[in-house]
């Protein structure tokens, strides 16, 4: 081995170190021939070569003139010296051969574990070892009280019989962990436990009230037919095809035929009431047809025609007209129809007293074309215009081409509309009238965007 190489609190003298590694000699030994000196493992690695020469002035060496030097020694020993873990924070400083004794109660220095565990740490840390992590540690249990070393402890911590537990059921129950199987096969009220019948799993508690409604139950047949007991989820379909005393109703019952009877017997009823059965049938279905002749009736007054032709039957005229006559501008109101399928949509109204100055004197000769338009053209609104005209005039819409006209496509459709109207007397009146297109007119003949008045 070779100088010690410490941190000595003073340099060593030129004469206490080594020719050969440069540091503090250990165990020195002296050439008696030439005098020089030299640490004793130093000198024998280089002899070890073949070289039999001093390493300084290289005259022949003897092995029996190596003699060693205690006194050099005492020296070198006597050299003031810094721990060697004076960086980790210890603060010794003493002789050189004092640093053994301090090392043995160093709290910095590294020694192995007591217990004889692969663990190696400061003695300041070994406290903290031996209590909490040294495998080989002895412990006791705390509830069964038997002694462990750390790794068996580990192992028996969360499975001691001794120890006190909760039920993992959650049901509240406190006890010793040996008794925990025990309770939850047999005592926890909370425990699981598989149906009798249908072999579910349900909690213990519920388990008695699902047997009662568990559709794998068996019971038997409420008509006592003999066949046994069945699930009763299989119950409805004995009872209508399988079942010889079922009660059932007739095949005729929505006819109107209320008999009921056993199954067997049905038969014997279908072949004796053959008439009434009939007469039941014939009255269904004269039922039937006056039903479908209104809902006909019904679905052609609801209907919206979509073929630019509306024909208009005001009821009650005369009344009406009485009613008009009595109330200034009371209009009646047509239903919605259609320019066309994907057209505009239009509603007419009569004013059947006249309106505003020409009341009277053209008495029931006013009526109104009000068109309801959603065009699909860009910057404009819904138009809401109102149009009046004669009755005994033909309203007739042409196909508006027009470069002013900014809708995509023509309000109305190739044949124009006709407006039909007739009165609860019988009278018909065809209307008939043109409108060519103009920019006076805002939905039936456009101008340019701007010239567009707006209306809402």
């Amino acid at each position: 081995m070779p100088g010690f190489d410490y941190k000595f609190l003073e340099k060593p003298k030129r004469r206490l170190l080594c020719p050969l590694c440069g540091k503090p000699m250990r165990e020195p030994v002296q050439v008696s021939t030439c005098g020089h000196r030299f640490c004793d493992t130093c000198l024998q690695e280089f002899l070890s070569e073949g070289v039999f020469k001093c390493p300084e002035d290289q005259l022949p060496l003897d092995y029996a003139k190596i003699y060693p030097d205690p006194e050099l020694e005492v020296q070198v020993l006597g050299l003031p010296i810094r721990c060697i873990h004076s960086e980790e924070g210890c603060r010794w400083s003493g002789p050189l051969r004092h640093l053994q004794g301090h090392l043995n109660t160093c709290s910095f220095n590294v020694v192995p574990c007591p217990n004889r565990c692969p663990a190696k740490l400061s003695r300041r840390d070994l406290p903290a070892h031996l209590q909490h992590d040294c495998p080989k540690r002895r412990l006791k249990c705390e509830f069964c009280g038997c002694d462990f070393s750390g790794e068996a402890f580990e192992s028996h911590e969360g499975v001691c019989p001794q120890e006190s537990v909760y039920c993992e059921n959650k049901c509240g129950a406190r006890m010793m962990r040996r008794l925990l199987a025990q309770h939850a096969t047999s005592e926890c009220p909370k425990r699981t436990q598989p149906c009798t019948y249908c072999t579910k799993e349900f909690v213990f508690d519920t388990i008695q009230s699902h047997q009662y409604q568990c559709p794998r139950l068996p019971v038997p047949c409420p008509n006592q037919c003999g066949v046994g007991t069945m699930a009763r989820e299989d119950l409805p379909g004995h009872l209508k095809d399988s079942c010889s005393t079922a009660l059932v109703l007739c095949p005729f019952k929505d006819s109107g035929c209320k008999h009921r009877c056993p199954k067997l017997a049905m038969a014997r009823h279908v072949e004796e009431s053959v008439k009434p059965h009939l007469a039941m049938m014939c009255a269904l279905v004269s039922r039937q047809r006056q039903e479908l002749q209104e809902l006909r009736r019904e679905l052609e007054e609801l209907s919206v025609g979509s073929d630019g032709v509306l024909i208009w039957k005001i009821g009650s005229y005369g009344r009406r007209l009485q009613e008009a006559k009595a109330k200034p501008n009371l209009e009646c109101f047509s239903p919605a129809f259609y320019t066309h399928k994907y057209g505009y949509k239009l509603q007419v109204s009569a004013f059947l007293n006249g309106n505003g100055s020409d009341r009277r004197k053209f008495s029931h000769q006013y009526s109104t074309l009000k068109i309801q338009t959603t065009k699909r053209a860009t910057s404009h609104a819904t138009d809401h215009i109102t149009y009046y005209f004669h009755l005994p005039e033909v309203l007739k819409f042409q196909n508006v081409r027009d470069p002013r006209f900014s809708v995509t496509d023509s309000p109305w459709s190739e044949s124009g509309i006709t407006l039909n109207w007739t009165s609860s007397e019988g009278q018909r009146t065809i209307l008939n009238h043109q409108i060519p297109p103009s920019p006076l007119q805002p939905c039936l003949g456009r101008g340019p965007v701007s010239q567009v008045p707006s209306r809402g």
